[in-house]
């Protein structure tokens, strides 16, 4: 009998339980209070939570779907919200309010991601407090020379953010367009400090160039009776049309800065005019794009680009002749560029099982459609007149051998040769960016391909962390530590070496108590060369606040930590100026090991 039971109870524990009646995962919660920086409850504060889910582990056979939406809940007059059910997983929590500067859990400042929130089974999370800062407001009027009102034009707050070359661009954080008084009110604005441009008109010439070469289209806004009946370049406040020399606007929690005025003013331009040549054919182009930048280099210095000519070129494919109007006299780079026509049949053929190991069947195809792709590029000054007469020849893109070594080792002996790329920057932005050199073959070859005339900066990443890129030599010319001009008559070979006798960095990072801060980026700035980005190196603390940078390159740096500070805005060197008393200096010379202990900058009150 017992027997019995006791295989009824086996065969029944063995019977797939309904999903209706299998335990449940205990659900969550999120709870907290909004307040003001002052302490107070704020009402009326929208606060949303987003469901964030993990990224796929395998490969996807449909597509995937999206979390449900969780309701935002609006805060009453304690300032109190909270999210009850909620299953296990990763969240972003989320506040906003009129009149105070939106804010994410986590978030130090503005301009600095927050924080995931994990949210574990039956977890409940309370004191999720938020302390909101009032937002800013700028008010201004714009006129023209003669003192008339200029309506309808687009006034902008923008913030400087920066890629990880260095480079820098810029984000429009507010905007509002001048009424017929030529008044505008740019209102609810995070604080910070800003940059503010006027833009408008139906001139083509309202086009600013970013440091990544991408551009932005403005044109007027106009309503009701407004008609666009003046042009004028894009100009910054207090009325310059370089933004590197515009004033920057420093707006503090909830006050309202008034009388920021622009006057715009028409400068003086010129026209260039010439002729666009293709040696391979007698007759004209059918399309070409032509184009000029301004000719400064376009790295780690933080330079933004404003072109006030690029758009107002035009081209004429019944004779090959160009025009550029409403050029302000400067030093610029002319360039023109064709396509490859897709309908033509190729000049080349390549055998693809004979070809250069170091290159795929499919960069062997890339390379056969952009080698019929022609450009230009020569330096041009513009100053009291009219320039007339250009001619630019167009030349193919050029394909660059390229031989790779490392300093006192085999190339059989190098772990992760493959590992490899080599790339060219180019100096200003807009310009086409070569093919990277995807791998180096046994022996070290690789060809680069696609490679316009212009102005670059070699690029080239190490096998290992240890080594450091020590030279790059083009026919004996050194074209690492300077840039390397590129002309249609460029000939010769790239040599790329690489060094295993890179320094070594380690130390330690404290806070204001001599406590181990762990966690916390620490950078690595060279004191020359700051145009290289590849210099800069940033290293993460552990638990106990140690860190270490390898693979460093012979020279003079510093080494910053900092509580908080925007992602890249070390490349800036006019922030970068407010600190240099508070960074560790160091020497790295080949194969050395120093020890560097610092204490964190803390973030500003």
């Amino acid at each position: 009998m017992l027997r019995a039971l006791a295989l009824v109870l086996v065969l029944l524990s063995q019977v797939p339980v309904p999903p209706a009646l299998q335990q449940q995962a205990a659900k969550g919660s999120i709870e907290g209070v909004v307040r003001s920086i002052t302490g107070e409850p704020l009402d009326r504060a929208r606060v949303t939570l987003q469901r964030i889910l993990p990224p796929p582990t395998g490969p996807t056979t449909g597509p995937v779907t999206p979390p449900p939406q969780i309701p935002p809940v609006q805060t009453e007059k304690d300032g109190e919200f909270s999210f009850k059910d909620l299953d296990p997983g990763q969240y972003r929590l989320r506040v906003q309010r009129n009149g105070y500067s939106a804010q994410e859990y986590g978030q130090r400042t503005p301009a600095t991601p927050g924080t995931v929130i994990n949210l574990t089974e039956g977890q409940q999370m309370k004191d999720m407090d938020f302390r909101l800062v009032a937002a800013a407001v700028v008010t201004g009027r714009v006129r023209d020379a003669n003192g008339e009102p200029v309506p309808s034009f687009q006034v902008s707050l923008m913030r400087t953010t920066y890629n990880v070359t260095g480079q820098r661009s810029l984000t429009v954080v507010g905007n509002a367009n001048t009424d017929d008084r030529g008044e505008y009110r740019i209102f609810w604005v995070p604080p910070g400090r800003y940059l503010l441009s006027v833009r408008g008109g139906s001139s083509l010439s309202n086009i600013i160039m970013l440091a990544d070469g991408a551009q932005v289209f403005t044109t007027a806004i106009g309503g009701g009776n407004v008609f666009p009946d003046r042009t004028f370049p894009v100009t910054y406040f207090p009325g310059t049309l370089d933004p590197s020399r515009a004033s920057v606007l420093d707006l503090q929690p909830g006050t309202e800065l008034s009388a920021v005025d622009i006057i715009l003013t028409q400068p003086v331009s010129y026209q260039i005019r010439g002729r666009l040549v293709d040696p391979t054919n007698p007759k004209p182009p059918q399309s070409a794009g032509i184009s000029i930048v301004p000719r400064q280099e376009q790295g780690a210095t933080g330079i933004i680009f404003a072109s006030g000519t690029q758009s107002s070129a035009t081209y004429n494919n019944a004779n090959g002749t160009f025009e550029i109007r409403s050029v302000i006299p400067g030093s610029y780079w002319l360039r023109a560029s064709i396509s490859t026509d897709l309908n033509q049949p190729l000049n080349q053929s390549v055998n693809l099982s004979t070809a250069n190991t170091a290159r795929t069947a499919m960069e062997l195809v890339d390379s056969l459609l952009m080698g019929s792709s022609r450009s230009a590029q020569i330096p041009i000054e513009v100053a009291g007149s009219d320039i007339n007469g250009v001619a630019l020849t167009l030349s193919p893109s050029l394909s660059i051998p390229m031989r790779l070594q490392f300093e006192g080792q085999e190339l059989s002996s190098v772990a992760g040769m493959d590992r490899v790329r080599v790339n060219l920057r180019p100096t200003v932005p807009g310009a086409p960016t070569p093919y990277q050199a995807i791998s180096f073959n046994s022996e070290g070859m690789a060809v680069l391909g696609n490679v316009s005339p212009g102005e670059y900066r070699v690029q080239a990443n190490p096998p290992s962390p240890e080594m450091y890129l020590k030279e790059a030599l083009f026919d004996r010319q050194d074209v690492l530590t300077r840039p390397w001009e590129i002309s249609s008559q460029t000939s010769g070979s790239l040599s790329i070496v690489f060094s295993n006798k890179g320094g070594q960095i380690e130390g330690s990072l404290v806070d204001v108590l001599a406590q181990p801060v762990r966690g916390n980026q620490v950078i690595l700035i060279p004191d020359m060369m700051r145009d290289r980005p590849e210099l800069y190196k940033t290293a993460t603390t552990d638990q106990n606040g140690r860190f270490t940078f390898r693979g460093v390159a012979p020279g003079g740096y510093h080494v910053y930590a900092w509580e908080i500070i925007e992602a890249n805005a070390w490349y800036d060197r006019e922030i970068l100026s407010r600190y240099e008393n508070q960074g560790r200096p160091v020497r790295i010379q080949e194969s050395s090991k120093e020890i560097v202990d610092l204490k964190i900058i803390p973030a500003p009150k």
